[in-house]
């Protein structure tokens, strides 16, 4: 019923991303409104809305808890988010930006160590997470993510 061996497609035609994207959908229908609300709002505003940081609490316990420590005094080698050293900028405009687009020079330059020929099987393993086939060379994704969970990289440790 369900894809598998090679190409096989399956009876029901289902896929990773195709789940994803329902789920997506199902979830900008129930949340989409509420979240549009909060966007057209000033960052201060929506600081000092009580439903705004129920939401809040709960987006960073799922996705920034890992690196920043369920205190948010940042775990080894994360900041702390709770002093007044701030990196990038404490003020909203920055947070909001460092959330929304991530920092540079976070992460260690893994070029130098893979070389170029392995940085391109690591992206195309990374690509093989989100996009389709056509999007990227399977032969590559294998390579990629056997270097992905393994030394040298070991990028799963930061990124799951």
């Amino acid at each position: 019923m369900y894809p598998g061996l090679g190409d096989y497609k399956g009876q029901w035609k289902w896929s990773s991303n195709g789940q994803y994207e329902k789920e997506m959908a199902k979830a900008d229908q129930e949340y989409g409104k509420v979240y549009a609300k909060f966007a057209k709002m000033p960052i201060e505003k929506v600081a000092k809305d009580p439903e705004a940081r129920a939401i809040g609490q709960n987006l960073f316990n799922t996705y920034c808890i890992q690196c920043h420590g369920s205190d948010a005094k940042g775990s080894k080698g994360f900041p702390n988010l709770t002093d007044n050293d701030w990196l990038w900028g404490g003020e909203p405009e920055k947070i909001h930006e460092t959330i929304e687009k991530g920092r540079t020079a976070t992460m260690a330059a893994w070029g130098p160590a893979l070389g170029e020929e392995r940085v391109k099987d690591v992206a195309n393993y990374v690509m093989s997470l989100s996009k389709s086939k056509d999007q990227y060379d399977e032969e590559r994704a294998a390579r990629g993510k056997v270097l992905f969970s393994g030394p040298p990289a070991n990028c799963f440790t930061c990124h799951g």
